[in-house]
């Protein structure tokens, strides 16, 4: 059977649309034309049509589905209609056989439902899937809670995986399998993290080792180490040396070209002779010692700068591997010797005849050059990490993943157990299921079979004419068809054919017979004993009242059918907008069928379809239907006023015979006046004062109607019929005019 239908996004229904749930054997809807009665006939027909509308069936088990509405009357009244197959009685055996065959297949049905059940469950979200489905959710959200935690730091490796708990949880599963990258601790793993998942990381330039060899090389010089003095072979050496004064007698030379040939000291003359001996003692020798000194000096300073240049250079570049505290110690002590030897080769330039030591500054060149191999080596690093970033990523990725799956083992080894019992459990009540639904096809196929050796059309046509004669309908009839195999044709009583002649009345009722026996069997030879649903939409739309009788007759006896369980109809829907024929199809007077149909209004309001559910029949007279109306708590006031005179008129002018003027008169004031206002549609056109009178229709004036109208019974001493219509539960509340 049909459990529930959906319907949205067709016709009046909205996007939201209607929803229509545990439906019974037997289901009655009443509306009015237009409100949506056919679409669900529609999308009970035809639902893969209706790809936004769903039906759900008791155990899963689709029916076949027979449904009466105008497009099955277009369909299937022409001039040749196809021929309906039906058991015949020729061979009782054989139809022992198809009844044990329809009892063995639903018996296996009926265990497939239950495999089915302990597979999926009975909603479709239990069973064996459905603890799997918890196992699963439970896993992932314990990985989740592991993603939460490590986000911060390993979220550039969760990439492409983090946006949902699903794909999150599949790939723990996929690296718990298969990760075999090097275990590493957290601390590391974040370690690696801030260096490589850093974003856009840049080269780091190399920094050139300062050379020490120039300026090592000035401190080995021999002109430094040696006095520097004049010939030994002039005279006048003997004296320099022994007073040891030759720096002070070269400096005073200096002065010789400026005395007019008088000594710079002691102002007496200088002969010829002593001045000659003077520039031969500093001769080229020594002047080339003396060029070697200053040379040594002016390169000493060059050098030094520069290398100081240099480290300042570096100093001033922040280089990230650098370590400048270091750097900048070495510096000032390199500068303290520098300075020392600078002030020695000063000493010695101006004193050539002193000792010239300096100190070595190798070892201070070669601590420097230390750092800054250090930071070339850090550099190295860093920029082949970014030569090979890419690879380092993966790399790392992997690492992270190996850390998560390792993290996560418990839970990931708990789950996989679970799932692989489960799905041993699943594949072997599949497996069953597999086996009853092969067996249940081969009976499937035997049955078809037996149906088509004892299935004829030749029966239906022959009901079909008895009750067209039954009923008066002589002037037409069905037979087989002369010109096509297995068709019916319908023909007046000399054998023309009849089908464009009819009046609406007579092909209205002929496509019912037609469908009322199709039911029962069906267009082709097999399949005729399948189970099935009947939907039935306003078949009485055109028909007399001894026509309705009929057809209302038939279909209570596809109804008895479904309540009993006989033959092959399992549920039947009918949907009208005929009161009278709702009536007669519903009619339960042992009321012994509750809570095996449902009752359902369809209405349609600002255009969109809705559907009302009652727990009894909410159809009546009428007259009751009026009565109806007003007690519904979203009347509005226009639609109250008019219920209101409706009731009126057929209780007080048609059946009691009471004029409005006498009703009237038993009301004084406002109350006359709400009177009257009810009553002046009725006056069959006459017109008088109280016409012109309008009524505010707030919630008070509805009150004030409501109570009006209760009173009109009791003051014309009918109160006990307003009681028995409305009910106790609808009491007015009493309305104040003193005002």
């Amino acid at each position: 059977m049909i459990d529930g239908l959906i319907v949205r996004n067709q016709a009046t229904y909205s996007a939201d649309g209607v929803k229509l749930e545990d439906l019974k054997q037997v289901n009655y809807f009443f509306g009015t034309n237009g409100a949506g009665k056919t679409t669900i006939s529609r999308v009970i027909s035809d639902p893969s049509s209706y790809t936004q509308c769903s039906i759900s069936w008791s155990n899963n088990r689709e029916l076949d589905r027979f449904v009466y509405n105008c497009d099955f009357f277009s369909s299937n009244f022409t001039e040749q209609m196809a021929g309906i197959f039906t058991l015949g009685e020729e061979d009782a055996s054989i139809e022992r056989d198809i009844s044990r065959n329809k009892e063995t297949i639903q018996k296996l049905e009926e265990s497939i439902a239950r495999l089915d059940e302990l597979i999926d469950g009975a909603d479709g979200k239990g069973g064996k899937n459905g603890y799997l489905g918890k196992s699963r959710e439970d896993a992932r959200e314990k990985c989740w809670r592991a993603k939460t935690t490590h986000d911060a730091y390993f979220g550039e490796a969760f990439k492409g995986n983090r946006g949902t708990k699903e794909l999150f949880f599949s790939k723990s599963l996929q690296e718990h399998k298969s990760n075999t990258s090097e275990l590493l601790s957290i601390d590391q793993l974040k370690d690696k993290s801030e260096k490589i998942y850093s974003k856009n990381p840049e080269k780091v330039s190399y920094l050139g080792k300062l050379s020490a060899e120039k300026i090592s090389s000035i401190s080995h010089l021999e002109v430094l180490k040696r006095p520097v003095i004049g010939k030994n072979d002039v005279n006048i050496s003997k004296l320099i040396a022994r007073l040891n004064n030759s720096d002070w007698v070269r400096n005073g030379i200096e002065y010789l070209p400026f005395s007019d040939s008088s000594c710079p000291f002691c102002q007496q003359n200088i002969d010829d002779a002593l001045a000659s001996e003077l520039n031969n003692y500093f001769d080229e020798s020594y002047k080339e010692d003396v060029s070697s000194i200053d040379q040594a000096l002016l390169s000493y300073q060059t050098l030094s700068k520069d290398i100081i240049g240099a480290i300042d250079s570096v100093i001033a570049q922040n280089h990230k591997f650098v370590a400048e505290e270091k750097l900048s110690q070495r510096r000032a002590e390199l500068m303290s010797i520098i300075n020392e030897n600078f002030h020695k080769l000063d000493r010695k330039k101006s004193e050539p005849s002193s000792i010239c030591e300096l100190q070595d500054i190798s070892i201070f060149i070669e601590q420097i050059n230390s750092i800054i191999e250090e930071a070339n080596s850090a550099s190295l690093r860093h920029n082949n990490l970014v030569d090979n970033l890419s690879n380092e990523k993966a790399t790392l990725t992997r690492q992270i993943w190996r850390f998560i799956a390792h993290e996560l083992d418990p839970v990931i080894t708990t789950y996989n157990a679970d799932r692989e019992k489960t799905l041993k459990e699943i594949e072997g009540l599949a497996k069953a299921r597999t086996e009853k639904f092969k067996k249940m096809a081969e009976l499937t196929r035997d049955l078809q079979e037996l149906e088509r050796r004892v299935t004829s059309v030749i029966p239906t046509v022959n009901q079909i004419n008895n009750i067209l004669s039954s009923f008066g309908f002589t002037n037409f009839s069905l037979r087989q068809s002369t010109t096509k195999e297995n068709f019916y044709e319908i023909v007046r009583s000399d054998g023309s054919n009849a089908a464009k002649t009819l009046s609406e009345g007579e092909k209205s009722f002929i496509t019912f017979l037609y469908f009322y026996h199709l039911v029962r069997g069906g267009k082709r030879a097999e399949g005729v004993t399948s189970d099935r649903i009947i939907v039935i939409d306003d078949p009485v739309s055109s028909l007399d009242s001894d026509v309705l009788f009929i057809v209302s007759t038939l279909i209570k006896k596809l109804i008895s059918d479904a309540y009993e369980g006989k033959d092959k109809i399992k549920q039947v829907i009918i949907l009208t907008h005929n009161i009278y024929f709702h009536k007669e199809v519903s009619f339960d007077p042992t009321l012994t069928k509750v809570g095996r149909m449902t009752f359902w209004m369809v209405r349609k309001r600002n255009n969109v379809t809705r559907i009302e559910r009652s727990d009894k029949n909410p159809i009546m007279t009428s007259y009751q239907l009026l009565w109806e109306e007003i007690k519904r708590p979203d009347c509005t006031g226009i639609t109250l006023q008019n219920t209101l005179r409706r009731i009126l008129e057929s209780y007080f002018k048609v059946f009691g015979g009471m004029t409005n003027e006498d009703i009237i008169s038993r009301f004084s004031g406002q109350e006359q006046q709400v009177c009257a206002s009810l009553f002046s549609w009725i006056n069959d056109g006459s017109h008088n004062a109280y016409d012109e009178i309008c009524m505010s229709l707030d919630d008070t004036s509805i009150e004030s109607y409501k109570n009006v109208f209760k009173q009109i019974f009791e003051k014309t001493k009918h109160e006990a019929h307003y009681h028995m219509m409305m009910g106790k539960d609808h009491e007015v509340a009493p309305v104040n005019n003193a005002s």
